[in-house]
């Protein structure tokens, strides 16, 4: 009897754990930031980096980027739009956990 009640204990637990877990690891912000390097690894896949800097310097001009993107592939162009959105989307969420937890700290009430 001892030994069952024990097993339903650690079979509780695991489930908990797995609970927590999976709450981890698909949080809003964790799985942003996954977005944010997966698209950055595809753009690093893709695009020489070093060459693009090269350039630049070169070419001393702000239009340079934008038409450096315009003449990349799509991918590349969808990559960088993901980076985009993802990290504007991601600074949104920290920050509205930042001021959400400085206006509980200041025991002010959010509507």
């Amino acid at each position: 009897m001892v030994s069952s009640g024990i097993q339903l204990k650690k079979a509780i637990m695991r489930r908990v754990y797995l609970a927590y877990a999976v709450r981890r690891v698909f949080h809003a912000l964790t799985l942003k930031t996954a977005g944010i390097v997966l698209f950055a690894w595809g753009i690093f896949l893709q695009v020489s980096i070093g060459n693009v800097i090269a350039n630049a310097r070169q070419a001393a001009d702000a239009s340079y980027f934008a038409y450096a993107f315009a003449q990349t592939e799509f991918i590349v162009q969808a990559f960088m739009v993901g980076v985009i959105i993802l990290s504007i989307w991601l600074a949104h969420d920290i920050y509205r956990t930042w001021k959400g937890a400085h206006t509980e700290a200041a025991g002010l009430v959010r509507f």
